[in-house]
């Protein structure tokens, strides 16, 4: 995107200078033994992976088959924003991690979701009007982990470019916002259709 477009308009650009060293989810069941724990349900499960405390992205071929909740054009979470072309916003979610959520209704530790952002396109045959998700503009995602991040519980973080390393966004840039807005366990559930 120029992800700016999108994660400017929302306050969630920022990146942590520093890169934490403590245990999180993706760190425990990445153990040894490759067994999760009990917090977290039997059944294929894709753990968030961490790299000196930094949140590894998702390649494309695996985010790309999550579940997709949603998706939005031209949204943004800090008042008015003209972009400078139409913006859609796509959301997906780790597969184990949607089915706990339908069959508890809640969001288990370790749940993942992504946030892919893209250009509107409106040429292509043999398209005679309307829009569609183009070229791709930015990268996005959220981790509910407590044991990494105890005082926020989710970490936003956004991943510039095609970097694959990104810190969590400072506390004060998503935090407050989806404290004061989220549906769900600061998840915006109220813009997902497949989440009830």
């Amino acid at each position: 995107m120029a992800l700016a477009v999108h994660a400017s308009s929302t306050g969630c650009t920022e990146q942590a200078e520093t890169r934490t060293a403590e245990a999180g989810i993706g760190d425990r069941l990445a153990s040894d033994s490759g067994t999760a724990p009990d917090a977290i349900e039997p059944g294929p499960y894709e753990a968030p992976r961490y790299e000196d405390g930094a949140l590894v992205r998702v390649p494309e071929t695996e985010w790309r088959r999550w579940v997709f909740l949603g998706a939005g054009l031209n949204m943004n979470y800090a008042g008015a924003f003209e972009p400078e072309t139409d913006v859609f916003s796509t959301v997906y979610m780790e597969p184990s991690a949607y089915a706990h959520y339908m069959d508890h209704g809640e969001f288990r530790e370790g749940t993942m979701t992504a946030l892919a952002i893209y250009a509107a396109g409106e040429s292509a045959a043999p398209l005679k009007s309307g829009l569609f998700a183009d070229e791709p503009l930015g990268f996005e995602m959220s981790v509910k982990d407590s044991d990494r991040l105890p005082d926020e519980v989710w970490g936003y973080y956004t991943f510039p470019g095609r970097t694959n390393l990104a810190d969590p966004n400072p506390a004060q840039a998503c935090q407050q916002c989806h404290a004061d807005h989220a549906e769900t366990d600061l998840v915006f559930t109220q813009f997902y259709t497949a989440l009830p």
